[in-house]
C-alpha cells in the first residue's frame, strides 16, 4: 500500500512538472541559437540546473524561466545569461567557458554588444565557481535530500543482488550500478553508508577502473573521485598505478590528496619530485595540501623557498615556470591555505602567507587572505582588517569581508561601512543589490558546498 501511496505521488508531482513547462522560443539570432543548443530544454522554458532531464520546482531550486523574463512568448539572450550567472553554482567551470565562448565569438551588433555587456559577469561567475568548487554538482537541501535517498537505494540493491550472485540479480547489481554511475557522473555526492555498503562500492569503483580503461573516461574519472570522497585506502595501489596515464593522473593525486594517509603522502612526495611545471605538478602540490599534517607543512615550505628562490634569470621567473609570481607558486600558497584551513600552524606558512598580502597581483592577495583568515584570532584580524581601506581590487575585497564578517568589532563594522556599495552588496553588511531593470531574479547566495 505505502509502495502504491508513493508512486501515486511520484505520477503527481511529475504531472505538475510537465503542466509547468511551456513552450517557448528563444530569439532567433545566431547567439539565440547557440543558447538553444547549449540547453535544449529552453524550448520548454527551463534549463535543467540538476542535470537530471526534467523539470524541478523547489522552493530552494526553480529552474523554470520566471514568466517575467519573457516577453511575447520569447526568451532573449540577455536573460539566459542573467539566469545562468545568478545560478552559477550549479554549472562546472567547463560548462560555464562553453558558455562564455558562444557569447564572446558571437556576430552582429547587438549580440557583440551582448559579449562586452557580460563578459566581466561571465569571468567573475567562472571564477567564483573555481572557487567553489570547478567540478561541484551544488544542490539545495530538498535536490539534495531526494538525490542522496535514490542513490542509497541503488546502493542497497547493489548489496543485496551481490549476495545473492547469480541469475536476476547479477542483472539488478548491473542495472543498479550503471543508475548510481550516471548520477555520480552528473556530480552528486555519495549518501552516508555503511561500512559493508562502503567496502562493496569501492570495490565496484576499483573493478570499474580496471575493466573500463580509457573506453569510457568520464566513468573511470567519477569512480577515482568517489575512492577519494570515501577515503578509500585499499584503492591507493591502483590509484598509484594510474599516475603514468595522462588521462587519469590528475584525478588520481586529488584522491590520494583527499584519502590522505601517510601511504599517500609518500606515493605524492615521490610524484611531486619526478614531475615538471604544469597543472599536473600543480595538482600533486593541492594534493599535498590537502593531506595535511607537520609533514606535509614541510615539504610546502621548502617548496616555496625554492620557487621564490628560482628567479635567477632577474625577471621573477625563471624558464620552468617557477619564481615569486609563477603560476607555480600561486598553487604553493593555496596548498597553504588548505593546511592552514586544517588546522595546521606553521611559522613559515604564517610569514609567507603575510608577505603574500601585499602582492601586486590580486589574486595572490586573495588567497594569502584565505590562508591567514584560517589561523583566526587577533594576529589575522590585525593583518586583514587594515586591508579593508588599501585594498582596491573587488574579489579579493569580497575575500576579506567573508573572512572578517564574523568579528565583532568597531574597526571591522567601520571598514565595512566606508566600503563602496557597488562591491558586490548582495556580501556586505547594510547594503542591497540593486536589481537589474531586465530581470527579477534574487542573486544566490554564496556559499559552502553540501559535500
Amino acid at each position: 500500500m505505502k509502495r502504491h501511496i508513493l508512486c501515486g505521488v511520484a505520477i503527481l508531482l511529475m504531472a505538475a512538472s510537465a503542466l509547468s513547462a511551456q513552450s517557448v522560443s528563444v530569439v532567433d539570432t545566431n547567439l539565440g541559437q547557440r543558447m538553444l543548443q547549449l540547453f535544449p530544454e529552453l524550448s520548454e522554458g527551463y534549463i535543467d540546473l540538476n542535470s537530471n532531464g526534467q523539470l524541478d520546482r523547489f522552493q530552494d531550486m526553480d529552474e523554470k524561466v520566471p514568466e517575467s523574463l519573457i516577453q511575447d512568448n520569447t526568451l532573449q539572450v540577455q536573460e539566459v545569461l542573467d539566469f545562468v550567472i545568478d545560478h552559477f553554482r550549479f554549472f562546472t567551470v567547463e560548462r560555464l567557458e562553453e558558455i562564455r565562448a558562444a557569447v564572446e565569438n558571437a556576430e552582429g551588433d547587438i549580440p557583440e554588444i551582448i559579449a562586452i555587456s557580460y563578459g566581466n559577469r561571465l569571468a567573475g561567475a567562472i571564477e567564483d565557481k573555481r572557487e567553489f568548487g570547478a567540478d561541484d554538482l551544488y544542490l539545495p537541501p530538498s535536490v539534495l535530500a531526494r538525490a542522496q535517498e535514490e542513490m542509497g537505494g541503488y546502493i542497497a540493491t547493489m548489496l543485496h543482488s551481490f549476495r545473492k550472485e547469480e541469475g536476476e540479480y547479477a542483472r539488478r547489481f548491473s542495472e543498479a550500478r550503471e543508475q548510481l554511475f550516471s548520477m555520480m557522473e552528473a556530480g552528486y555526492p555519495l549518501p552516508r553508508i555503511g561500512d559493508a555498503d562502503e567496502s562493496l562500492l569501492a570495490s565496484a569503483m576499483i573493478h570499474t577502473i580496471i575493466t573500463t580503461g580509457e573506453d569510457d573516461p568520464q566513468r573511470v574519472k567519477a569512480a577515482i573521485r568517489t575512492l577519494g570522497r570515501m577515503q578509500a585506502e585499499e584503492a591507493i595501489p591502483r590509484l598509484e598505478s594510474l599516475l603514468d596515464s595522462d588521462e587519469f593522473r590528475i584525478a588520481a593525486v586529488e584522491a590520494l590528496g583527499e584519502i590522505g594517509n601517510n601511504t599517500a603522502r609518500g606515493i605524492l612526495t615521490s610524484a611531486l619530485e619526478e614531475s615538471n611545471p604544469g597543472p599536473y605538478q600543480n595538482a600533486v602540490i593541492r594534493a599535498v595540501g590537502r593531506v595535511g599534517g607537520a609533514e606535509s607543512a614541510e615539504l610546502i615550505t621548502d617548496l616555496a623557498e625554492t620557487t621564490r628562490n628560482a628567479a635567477a634569470d632577474g625577471d621573477g621567473n625563471n624558464a620552468e615556470g617557477a619564481g615569486p609570481d609563477s603560476e607555480k607558486m600561486l598553487t604553493i600558497l593555496r596548498a597553504m591555505a588548505d593546511l592552514t584551513d586544517q588546522g595546521t600552524r606553521n611559522r613559515d606558512i604564517y610569514q609567507t602567507l603575510s608577505e603574500y598580502l601585499e602582492h601586486q597581483q590580486p589574486e595572490f592577495r586573495r588567497v594569502a587572505a584565505e590562508g591567514i583568515a584560517n589561523y583566526g584570532g587577533r594576529n589575522a584580524l590585525g593583518l586583514l582588517q587594515p586591508r579593508l581601506s588599501d585594498e582596491r581590487n573587488e574579489e579579493v575585497l569580497i575575500t576579506l569581508v567573508q573572512e572578517l564578517k564574523d568579528y565583532d568589532e568597531v574597526s571591522v563594522l567601520t571598514g565595512f561601512t566606508n566600503l563602496p556599495c557597488s562591491i558586490n552588496a548582495e556580501h556586505r553588511p547594510g547594503c542591497r543589490r540593486r536589481p537589474s531593470p531586465r530581470s527579477e531574479l534574487t542573486p544566490t547566495d554564496r556559499g559552502l558546498s553540501p559535500r
